[in-house]
């Protein structure tokens, strides 16, 4: 008698549709692929990057703080959008797009950060006027000048 064949075939019902299946959903994510490599926005994340370019001193700047701050925002083209010196506000309130509410905090007086903010965390879907095209990254460089 000799022993029992390996085959890869399906050797039930169960196997077939679960293998048909498994088919199905491989096809449909080869045919998604090409959709999401020509849509950056579909694959874009929804958290602030943020670089320490420089670390302050004294105490971080928290939610409620009034913040002084200089900032400047560019598209990842280096397209200047806006660019502000002096610029105080409170902090975690909303007078400000969330990316710079959300890099703020944890800052201490006389440090710079790079963010890299995701339209989720500024005007999205709207852009802004005819300066931010909807759906775009935006690049800030900020500098903490002093917490009141």
């Amino acid at each position: 008698m000799s022993a029992p064949q390996e085959s890869w075939l399906p050797t039930n019902v169960a196997d077939s549709a679960c293998m048909v299946s498994r088919s199905i959903l491989l096809s449909l994510l080869l045919l998604l692929l090409p959709a999401c490599e020509r849509d950056p926005i579909t694959i874009m994340p929804s958290k602030v990057h943020v670089v320490e370019e420089r670390t302050g001193e004294g105490p971080m700047a928290k939610a409620g703080d009034v913040v002084v701050i200089d900032y400047t925002v560019r598209l990842p083209d280096g397209g200047l959008v806006l660019e502000e010196q002096g610029f105080d506000f409170r902090l975690g309130t909303g007078v400000v797009i969330e990316g710079i509410d959300d890099a703020v905090v944890g800052m201490q007086r006389g440090g710079w950060r790079h963010i890299n903010c995701p339209p989720n965390k500024h005007w999205g879907a709207r852009g802004y006027a005819d300066r931010i095209p909807p759906r775009s990254m935006l690049e800030i460089e900020l500098t903490l000048v002093r917490i009141h």
